[in-house]
């Protein structure tokens, strides 16, 4: 009994290394899709690494907003990135989120659809995915406000930062329209 448990115990610690070693591994490729520099890896080699097929994706920027006369500590901060991680396990349920790292209060998050119909559904599914965010977020009491500019999906990997910047136009735009919470990239 006492060898099974610790060899339990053994298999639960290669489990959380290895979800520990694939979120860095996210990360970094979050990060280099922004900036431009992912050329080698494509959605096959992801959906092989995932187990699913990949057929498109695209991003979502998340940025928590301090409410006026309010500022973010380092600790809401870390706190806030922790309940966006885990609200989109709750939140995503269709496809593939990799969270990338946080820069001040902005999130990038790269979507990866499963099937080619995905991209025809992508408006609606996304937006279920932005209404459980905002329900989710409303339980919490941060003194901010979530905003999401979303970019449009793309066939291949190496487009990828199309859609990061598109997303990145759409929060710009938000900035000018407090009532919205959410918007659209266009091309």
């Amino acid at each position: 009994i006492h060898e099974e448990r610790k060899a339990r115990e053994e298999q639960q610690s290669l489990r959380n290394n290895l979800d520990r070693a694939v979120s860095i591994a996210q990360k970094e490729w979050v990060s280099s899709l922004l900036v431009n520099q992912v050329q080698d890896i494509t959605f096959d080699e992801w959906g092989q690494l995932l187990g699913v097929e990949i057929t498109t994706g695209y991003m979502m920027l998340f940025v928590l907003q301090p409410m006026k006369d309010c500022e973010l500590s380092i600790a809401d901060k870390q706190s806030w990135y922790l309940w966006l991680r885990d609200a989109l396990k709750t939140a995503v349920t269709k496809q593939e989120a990799m969270i990338g790292p946080m820069t001040d209060t902005q999130v990038p998050v790269l979507f990866l659809c499963k099937k080619t119909t995905d991209k025809l559904l992508f408006r609606s599914y996304a937006q279920t995915i932005i209404e459980t965010m905002y329900s989710l977020f409303k339980q919490i009491p941060f003194k901010a406000e979530l905003r999401i500019g979303v970019g449009l999906p793309y066939n291949h990997s190496h487009e990828l930062n199309k859609s990061y910047h598109e997303a990145v136009v759409a929060l710009q735009q938000l900035y000018k329209n407090p009532t919205r919470k959410y918007l659209f990239g266009v091309k």
